[in-house]
């Protein structure tokens, strides 16, 4: 396996736990909240989900970071797949 594949398989497992967390904490938040008030274990819960948020968000950031250090060190799977300008791009969104 090389490189890429490899940030590629991070960058998909990111993806997964950023939106995973994301979407059981706003299911949640929305559970909690129906009589109107939030007790502190449950925002407790609500907290840790969004650690997980954090670290999708984190693993997403570091893989997308390798993607553009091998662009730069010219690695051909994905200088071929990228132009300056989507490289560009990806990095704006």
């Amino acid at each position: 396996m090389d490189i890429r594949n490899l940030l590629i398989i991070l960058h998909i497992i990111g993806t997964a736990i950023g939106v995973g967390a994301a979407t059981v904490s706003d299911y949640l938040f929305f559970t909690f909240t129906q009589d109107g008030k939030m007790k502190k274990e449950e925002f407790t819960t609500l907290k840790k989900i969004s650690n997980l948020v954090w670290a999708g968000l984190l693993i997403i950031l570091l893989s997308g970071f390798g993607f553009v250090m091998l662009y730069m060190a010219g690695y051909k799977g994905v200088q071929s797949i990228y132009s300056l300008d989507k490289m560009w791009a990806k990095l704006t969104i």
